[in-house]
């Protein structure tokens, strides 16, 4: 519900001294939602139900908390950034690469409990280290290539390109894995 609904159903709902509030019901027959735009076009506005304009008329005058943490405020310490770190360097030999995953798990239960897989790429990218290609996989169970094409990708970025089965699983392979390097 947007903002002016929003206020539509608090003057209804609280008219001021002299007048009676007005009933959620009647309220629901004044008072459209609007409308979502589609690709095919508008729908109908909808009415919106009784729960919602009770919320918005209670509501309305409240401020808004806001959301998230302060500025500069972090998900973990500097103590749990080091030893993030250290977990890097131990698990990743020279030269090679490491998951986000893999690292996660290795970490003590503590931090493992605490953070994602992102917030660990963010650690390491502040520090230098960000997913310099995705890991590449090989599975020997696949039939071999193909030279005719076979199917449609269901990504909406390789909308227009066509694939076979095995490019199709490389392709699934290369975006689902990140690795580290220096």
């Amino acid at each position: 519900m947007d903002v002016n609904t929003r206020a539509l159903c608090y003057a209804y709902r609280n008219p001021g001294p002299g007048y009676k509030p007005m009933k959620l019901k009647d309220i629901r027959k004044l008072i459209l939602k609007k409308p979502k735009k589609t690709k095919k076009g508008q729908k109908k506005p909808k009415r919106p139900t009784l729960s919602a304009i009770a919320q918005a008329a209670k509501n309305y005058l409240n401020d808004k908390k806001k959301r998230g943490r302060k500025r500069g405020n972090r998900n973990t310490t500097k103590a749990e950034d080091k030893e993030i770190m250290k977990k890097f360097h131990e698990l990743r030999p020279p030269g090679k690469g490491i998951t986000s995953r893999k690292l996660r798990n290795a970490l003590p239960k503590k931090i493992k409990k605490k953070i994602g897989r992102l917030t660990i790429r963010r650690r390491l990218a502040e520090k230098g280290y960000w997913a310099s290609h995705l890991e590449r996989q090989t599975f020997p169970q696949l039939p071999p290539p193909r030279k005719h094409k076979t199917g449609m990708c269901v990504f909406p970025h390789f909308e227009h390109l066509w694939f076979s089965t095995f490019e199709f699983f490389r392709v699934l392979l290369f975006l689902q894995f990140r690795v580290f390097r220096i």
